[in-house]
């Protein structure tokens, strides 16, 4: 019997912490240019795609070859209703650096409160993996993501192909106690009512 009640609440707790597909705004702008999200390719060949929790940016030719370059990108994002948003895993995908050559990656969340991610650095011949970044004020939404993508060109070869954006969502915590304790109450009342 005490099995299945825990079973029931473990159940319950896993539901209120699941996390489901996130909203972004239409637009983003990519070095000054507005694209549509899930548009297609648009100017320079740059594509926005949008899927499940995921925002990805296909970034062709950003490349620096002895000389810095910058690539700027701008979005928005919102938690479904009754959610926060609480994670992004920055991912920069086909990355190259070498010789002296790096390459920087810096995120600023605007919003009702602000927030700065720490620079993520990948020095010449480090692995260009995941980088995770949980925020402290769990908003619903970012009015406007900066992400500044620095391509240190000098000295040898800095190349970033793609960049994604995923992020996941929660309720609130003081929500999903109140979840809880509202279903364990229900599971104590249906077996003092079996019982009887």
């Amino acid at each position: 019997m005490n099995v299945k009640w825990l079973g029931a609440a473990s159940l319950l707790l896993g539901l209120t912490a699941q996390s489901f597909a996130l909203n972004f705004g239409v637009n983003v702008i990519v070095d000054g240019n507005s694209y549509t999200v899930g548009g297609g390719t648009g100017a320079n060949g740059i594509s926005v795609q949008q899927v499940g929790d995921t925002l990805a940016f296909a970034l062709p030719n950003a490349v620096a070859i002895g000389a810095p370059k910058t690539l700027n990108l701008q979005y928005s994002v919102f938690a479904d209703p009754g959610f926060s948003l609480t994670t992004i895993n920055q991912i920069a995908g086909n990355g190259i650096a070498t010789g002296t050559a790096s390459v920087d990656i810096a995120t600023n969340f605007v919003g009702v409160t602000n927030e700065t991610a720490p620079t993520i650095s990948y020095p010449a011949g480090s692995g260009f993996g995941p980088v995770s970044y949980s925020f402290t004020s769990s908003p619903s939404q970012w009015t406007t993501v900066n992400t500044v993508i620095n391509l240190n060109g000098v000295g040898g070869i800095a190349k970033v192909s793609t960049y994604n954006a995923n992020y996941t969502q929660a309720v609130p915590e003081p929500v999903s106690a109140a979840i809880l304790a509202s279903g364990l109450g229900g599971l104590l009342l249906r077996r003092r009512a079996a019982k009887k």
